[in-house]
């Protein structure tokens, strides 16, 4: 606990966000560092433990409720900081929420392995994906620490990673909210080249007709240099974007 409160460089004026409760072990400890903590938590059975970790301290503020689908009223948008111990089938989900629609500049989550290392890939890698792509379009990314699944119990299936997430600066949101998406649908063709794979992407959404759509992406990835028989995973986000661009530049998309 103490390496996560160190990487979140929590100060008394911070206002902190814990995803993911549980019987408040981490809200015990984190508490005195900060001067407003919200903590969340789905699981009811953890009330009684969570009610009285609130009265013990004024400054602890507890929600239950799914993250995904609570309200974020402005005294929650006020946040600077947040962590937790997420849930491997929804830490993208949430990741995405706090990318989209906070400010949270500085998080600390702990995923699964599998989960962290497709946060973490470099292009060309067998992890790396869209979801690569998101993350890092939004945010530095770096390990903290490896957690063996032996420190747990009852003990998981797999071991876990401590992430440190990082705002990037002067972030567009509506800019890659639409890249994003173009991301996604880009990766779902990964087997293919990168040619064949835009082919596919814009002849499903363009009345153009195909000989000319073929046409117009070999001089676009002739133009941004982008070999015709890579894959999509090949490409590192800076060129996605230039990708996306110009694209869009051309009404392709």
């Amino acid at each position: 606990m103490e390496k996560i409160r160190d990487s979140l460089s929590l100060n008394k004026g911070d206002k902190l966000l814990e995803i993911g409760a549980g019987p408040g072990n981490l809200t015990l400890f984190l508490a005195p560092c900060v001067s407003k903590l919200y903590a969340v938590e789905i699981d009811e059975s953890f009330r009684e433990k969570l009610t009285k970790i609130e009265e013990s301290f004024p400054n602890v503020e507890i929600i239950f409720g799914d993250f995904l689908k609570i309200t974020l009223k402005e005294e929650l948008l006020e946040i600077t900081k947040a962590t937790g111990n997420l849930p491997y089938n929804i830490g993208s989900p949430i990741l995405e929420r706090i990318a989209y629609e906070t400010d949270i500049d500085l998080c600390v989550f702990m995923f699964a392995s599998g989960t962290g290392n497709r946060f973490l890939a470099k292009e060309g890698s067998k992890d790396y994906s869209s979801l690569t792509v998101f993350t890092k379009s939004f945010f530095k990314v770096e390990k903290v620490l490896s957690v063996s699944k032996e420190n747990f119990y009852p003990k998981p299936k797999v071991d876990s990673v401590v992430l440190k997430f990082t705002r990037l600066d002067n972030l567009d949101k509506d800019f890659l909210k639409e890249f994003n998406r173009f991301v996604i649908n880009l990766f779902s063709y990964r087997r293919k080249t990168i040619q064949n794979s835009l082919l596919e992407l814009i002849s499903k959404n363009s009345i153009i007709k195909d000989s000319l759509i073929k046409e117009k992406v070999k001089e676009i990835l002739d133009e941004l240099n982008i070999y015709h028989m890579q894959r999509v995973e090949t490409l590192n986000i800076e060129t996605l974007k230039l990708l996306f661009k110009t694209l869009a530049r051309d009404r392709l998309l």
